[in-house]
């Protein structure tokens, strides 16, 4: 009895070992599986595996170039060596292409001026244009009476009979502003002198001041007379400036006739440059009317309709279109403006 107890016993055991065994296999196969294989200790590092060296290459052989691809790379290098020469070349030959143009423009046009004064005849007329007012302006209206009296220069040298221009009472601004704008004005054939107009005229008797309210009209040019201009930019702040002095010096006044050949729809107030311009158009023509047409802005002129659809009560005709901007080339700051917003720049003659 005793024999068989011991062999059942030892047969369990076996059993026991057998199903612990079956159970850890199992139990490791499963981990195995979720997580992988366990990672190689660091004491046994993984053995490095020697550099493999890449094979060299052998060097690429350019294939030799052909005598027409020579001759095109040295082409090319030779075009790139000359670059910037050709480019001063080009610059030097533009340089004398200007200058040719320019001095052929200029020998014309002193040709146009040649036979323009071969035509020309001197007028007796004097006008005479009072400057002495600069401390009734500021700066910037005294810039724009500078050059009005620069265009009243220029319009007298190339009109068919000059007259004897000059300006008196300049003062010491007006100088300084001078050399500003104009730095070759003491060179002009035009006096410019500060003497006041009672010493830069002694014949009171036959001096005129061309005034917008004389009572007097003018209608003739007298080769006797001295007509005096107001220059003035004042933007119509002085009432009657130019008649209060006429009187206080004792000399005639008079206005031009605007009233009698056209009708403005403006204030008959024109610049200082205007004046001369339409005094020097009617010693060419002789002719008030077209005097007034060829200078006076057509937009002064025509009459604006009263309701709409009605035309234009057209009374001017002829060129008097030529100097429809005249005004804006002469002030180029903004002064001169016509009278239709009450702005005047000088003081000239109106019809009653």
């Amino acid at each position: 009895m005793g024999g068989v107890r011991t062999q059942n016993a030892s047969s369990n055991d076996m059993m026991s070992r057998t199903t612990l065994l079956f159970l850890f296999v199992g139990r490791l196969s499963s981990d195995m599986a979720d997580h992988g294989p366990p990672a190689p200790a660091e004491s046994d590092p993984a053995p490095e595996q020697p550099a493999t060296k890449a094979p060299e290459c052998a060097p690429a052989t350019l294939a030799p170039l052909s005598r027409k691809a020579q001759k095109r790379q040295l082409k090319e290098q030779h075009f790139e060596a000359r670059r910037e020469e050709r480019r001063a070349q080009r610059k030097e030959k533009k340089q004398l292409l200007k200058e040719k143009r320019r001095s052929r423009t200029t020998e014309e046009e002193a040709a146009q001026r040649r036979a323009a004064r071969g035509s020309q005849t001197l007028s007796n007329v004097r006008v005479v244009v009072d400057a002495g007012f600069e401390t009734l302006m500021s700066d910037k209206e005294t810039v724009s009476c500078l050059r009005q009296l620069a265009r009243c220069y220029a319009e007298s040298r190339r009109a068919a009979h000059p007259v004897q221009l000059s300006v008196c009472g300049v003062g010491p601004g007006m100088e300084a502003h001078l050399d500003k704008l104009q730095r070759d004005w003491r060179a002009w054939k035009m006096p410019i002198v500060s003497t006041p107009l009672k010493e830069h005229v002694t014949d009171h008797s036959n001096v005129v001041y061309l005034t917008a309210d004389s009572p007097h009209i003018l209608h003739d040019l007298d080769d006797t007379k001295a007509y005096v201009i107001g220059g003035i930019v004042d933007k119509n702040r002085h009432k009657n400036l130019c008649l209060d002095r006429a009187t206080d010096m004792g000399v005639q006044t008079a206005q031009l006739p605007i009233g009698e050949f056209i009708k403005l729809n403006t204030r008959k107030v024109l610049t200082v440059n205007q004046v001369l311009e339409i005094m020097l158009r009617y010693l060419e023509t002789k002719d008030w009317k077209e005097a007034f047409l060829h200078v006076i802005p057509q937009r002064k002129i025509n009459e604006k309709p009263r309701k709409k659809g009605q035309k234009w009560d057209n009374q001017a005709t002829g060129d008097g279109d030529a100097n429809v901007d005249n005004e804006a080339d002469v002030g180029g700051d903004g002064n001169a403006q016509d009278g239709a917003g009450g702005k005047t720049q000088t003081e000239v003659f109106t019809a009653k």
